[in-house]
């Protein structure tokens, strides 16, 4: 009988760790779900950066237009002009802060 005790006992070891496991899978399980919804759109963003660099405007209302907005997430994004130095001026996104050396 010690025989048969000790085999259901690991049996029964093996059903908790079971459960723990299926918690963890579960998480790691909705992350994938979570990564695979962001390469989605990535991709689908990416497919649709030619299209949007042909509408791509440089400038809107007298307003420099990013380029990052433009074509990644296609729209219209506002870039402030800043001083920079030795011969750079910087231009950087209000939307997403990408910014720019622009040389003058």
């Amino acid at each position: 009988m010690k025989t048969e005790n000790r085999i259901r006992a690991i049996a029964e070891d093996l059903v908790e760790h079971s459960y723990l496991k299926t918690a963890r899978l579960i998480a790691e399980l909705i992350e994938a779900q979570q990564r695979v919804e962001q390469l989605t759109a990535e991709l689908a963003a990416a497919k649709l950066a030619p299209k949007r660099l042909t509408n791509f405007q440089t400038r809107h209302n007298g307003d420099y237009q990013c380029p990052r907005c433009g074509i990644q997430r296609g729209v219209q994004a506002s870039m402030t002009y800043r001083q920079g130095q030795h011969r750079f001026d910087l231009l950087q996104c209000d939307t997403c802060g990408f910014d720019m050396d622009v040389q003058y």
